[in-house]
């Protein structure tokens, strides 16, 4: 009982130590959503392209790929923004993170 109780407080420790400017889901053992990376709206731009930025974690020890706006403006050839959303999925230690950035 002991045992599982220390791994319990170790998995919800790792959860909430990950330093990132992404925001992080809160599901510990499955997690698949799609929301505002902020309240950034510009109605002015159209939204005919899209382009995507991604990032990956393995057991939230070790992180690779490039997910910032600026990647996944680059990857559309976005030059205006119309709004921005942020993509996460995550199966126990594995999390997969989003940036899709829509905008002319």
């Amino acid at each position: 009982m002991k045992k599982i109780l220390v791994l319990s407080l170790l998995i919800l420790g790792m959860q909430t130590v990950h330093a990132s400017t992404i925001p992080m889901p809160n599901s510990v053992i499955y997690d698949n959503t799609t929301s505002p990376y902020s309240d950034y709206f510009d109605g002015s731009v159209r939204p005919v392209k899209s382009g995507e930025a991604q990032c990956t974690s393995y057991f939230k020890l070790v992180s690779t790929g490039k997910c910032g706006i600026k990647d996944a403006m680059d990857d559309g050839g976005i030059t205006r923004i119309n709004s921005i959303d942020f993509v996460s999925k995550s199966i126990l230690f594995y999390h997969k993170a989003k940036i899709v950035v829509y905008g002319e």
